[in-house]
């Protein structure tokens, strides 16, 4: 099997380092750490009184939210450096200059940084098995939100592999990248409750309202129609989705949102990294892109390489 030759250097360079398995020790002990806190708080109650059961369904809500809500800070510090980091270090141009195309440079760079996410990801898996004591949730439930998760994890990643095609820094594609996500999340549902108001300030109608349609995109209203069809009525300020009509099915039009989306934006991100597209160059007085340095080094490298195979 083929792999990927920036995934294969990235693999072996970043996920066997201990920087990796000591963010994955951190992020596995902050989860299991909240888990046994909320157990033990449900469990142990004061004298007289009995353990409601239900209550546990409560420690499963709460480690889906506390994964989505780390995620969605990892995610962008990993991905937002993958092309800014290689402008920093003055190693874009010879990684540019390698037979691999710009789409799979993208993807390999994506890969790479999802591996790790991924790996926080499955790790956390056993911690849900402590709601399989008492029930009220399944094997599929678990693996059905951990596979949203996941995919909400490569929307968010190709974010901020694109953002970081645009930008020279890593500071900089990391602050937008951080400001776009929590302007999808946040933004979003804001902008949602305001209209929501507004409708029912104008209409005074009783009627449920409907999911605004820009809430596709937003991969939490995904998220709380998994946890709905699951779990039930959602306690809380989850709640506040309960009434929304549309929203046992909202999961399915946002996983397709998020994988249409997620397939635009790595192209978007090959186009502006492709040294051949002439958009790149305009305000740099170059009249032709086969003068560009990256060109003449791709090109003697690939005379280079055919020279050696015929000597071969």
């Amino acid at each position: 099997m083929k792999i990927n030759p920036v995934l294969r250097k990235e693999l072996k360079l970043t996920v066997r380092s201990f920087r990796t398995a000591l963010m994955v020790m951190i992020y596995t002990a902050a989860v299991a750490f909240v888990t046994m806190a909320m157990f033990y708080g449900t469990s142990f109650t004061g004298r007289g009184r009995g353990v409601n059961l239900q209550n546990y369904i409560y420690i499963y809500i709460a480690i889906a939210c506390l994964e989505s809500g780390l995620l969605l800070f990892i995610v962008p510090s990993l991905t937002a450096s993958t092309i800014s980091g290689e402008r920093e270090r003055q190693t874009l141009d010879i990684l540019l200059s390698t037979k691999l195309s710009p789409f799979s440079i993208i993807l390999g760079k994506l890969m790479a940084s999802l591996s790790k996410v991924i790996l926080l990801i499955i790790s956390t898996i056993p911690m849900f098995s402590i709601i399989f004591i008492y029930g009220g949730v399944s094997i599929g439930d678990v693996l059905k939100i951990v596979s949203f998760l996941i995919v909400t994890t490569i929307f968010v990643g190709s974010i901020g592999v694109l953002i970081s095609t645009f930008f020279k820094s890593t500071k900089g594609s990391t602050a937008m990248t951080y400001a776009l996500v929590f302007f999808i999340v946040l933004g979003t549902l804001i902008i949602a409750a305001v209209y929501i108001s507004y409708i029912f300030s104008t209409t005074m109608s009783n009627k449920s309202p409907e999911i605004p349609f820009w809430l596709y995109i937003n991969p939490a209203i995904g998220f709380l129609s998994i946890l709905y069809n699951q779990v039930g009525d959602l306690p809380f300020i989850l709640g506040a989705t309960n009434g929304l009509i549309g929203i046992k099915n909202a999961w399915i039009y946002n996983i397709i949102v998020q994988g249409v989306l997620s397939v635009v934006f790595l192209y978007l991100a090959s186009i502006r990294l492709n040294p051949l597209n002439s958009k790149r160059f305009i305000g740099k007085n170059i009249k032709n892109v086969e003068n560009s340095d990256i060109y003449n080094k791709k090109e003697k490298l690939n005379k280079f390489n055919s020279r050696r195979s015929k000597n071969e």
